[in-house]
């Protein structure tokens, strides 16, 4: 009996030893792998990812010191390219944009590039239909790992999987030069490989009235997240420049007039038009009824743009982050395109 437990107590030590051990290397190379280059002092690979998502991929775009500007929004701005908006504004853009996300999400890589750099010359921020919600804590259209832009406990506290490892293993890759860099400002072009065929009938849909989807005030309305937003953004100094845009959608899409919804968004555009003039920040608006909303060519479908307007929403970005008649403060115009 002695003996039997003698064994099973050096099997127990074995197993638990071998447990904690593994814990302790796993520990080991996560932080000097460091998987997500979140950043910190003990990584021991050079800066540099290879991930296809945006979602964990923003960590290491959003703390670059190469970028001293940002585009952060989803799906509806990610055509919109750093290089080209570094070409005419002078400003080093990175593309922070992640599909299928919403203002919290979006909050959150903000302030990570804002937490991470000193001197922000520009940031262009996509404040679609979903920023004009009631909801201060809307559901997730897709899982977002908010522990990765948190403080160090949470990271720590998540981090341990799989998934960890196999970055981990790639970062040792991208070290080493047997895997590419993905492009560190971060754009993706939904367009390449993909063929065009948004065909709506437009027989019936040119029946439509014009719709003015002209700011209104909305005092019976709260939208909490341009409050949010207000206050991620109060950091930035007085020279950073900062354009709201609202990209548009097809005409056909547009709200109702007189209906809740159409109510809802005029609000909206009122109170993000009153804080642009407060702060001297730029709203540039495409939600609106105008010969870009009104042409299948411009987009894949209802809401997705395709590169003629996404061209031209660059160059009226461009327009207003390089109108330096509006810079640190003031109450700046509201441009709408047409």
């Amino acid at each position: 009996m002695r003996s039997n437990a003698a064994l099973w107590l050096r099997f127990v030590g074995w197993f638990v030893g071998t447990l904690l051990g593994s814990f302790v290397a796993v520990f080991v190379f996560i932080v000097c792998t460091d998987p997500y280059d979140r950043g910190h002092s003990l990584a021991l690979v050079s800066p540099g990812i290879f991930d296809e998502s945006p979602r964990t991929a923003n960590v290491s775009r959003g703390r670059d010191p190469r970028f001293n500007a940002a585009i952060v929004g989803n799906s509806h701005m990610q055509l919109l390219d750093p290089d080209r908006l570094f070409g005419s504004t002078g400003y080093r853009f990175t593309q922070m944009s992640a599909p299928a996300t919403g203002p919290r999400e979006q909050v959150v890589l903000l302030k990570w590039f804002i937490d991470h750099h000193r001197d922000i010359k520009a940031l262009v921020i996509g404040t679609d239909a979903t920023w004009c919600g009631q909801d201060g804590n809307p559901p997730l259209a897709s899982p977002f790992p908010f522990w990765l832009y948190g403080g160090d406990l949470d990271y720590f506290a998540h981090v341990f999987g799989t998934r960890s490892l196999s970055y981990g293993w790639r970062r040792i890759l991208v070290t080493m030069g047997l895997l590419p860099v993905s492009d560190p400002a971060g754009y993706w072009n939904y367009e390449i490989d993909r063929k065009w065929g948004f065909r709506p009938f437009l027989p019936t849909l040119a029946e439509r009235a014009p719709v003015d989807v002209a700011p209104a005030p909305a005092p019976d309305l709260r939208f909490p997240f341009l409050g949010t937003l207000e206050s991620v953004l109060a950091p930035l100094r007085p020279d950073a420049r900062v354009a709201l845009v609202m990209p548009p959608i097809f005409y056909t899409s547009l709200p109702v007039t007189g209906t809740a919804a159409m109510h809802q968004m005029a609000g909206c555009k009122y109170e993000l038009v009153s804080r642009a003039a407060d702060h001297g920040w730029r709203f540039v608006d495409f939600y609106a009824d105008t010969p870009i909303s009104r042409d299948p060519e411009n987009f894949w479908d209802f809401d997705h743009l395709r590169m003629p307007a996404v061209r031209r929403m660059e160059e009226r970005i461009a327009q207003e982050l390089s109108d330096v008649g509006y810079a640190g403060g003031g109450r700046p115009p509201v441009e709408r395109d047409r």
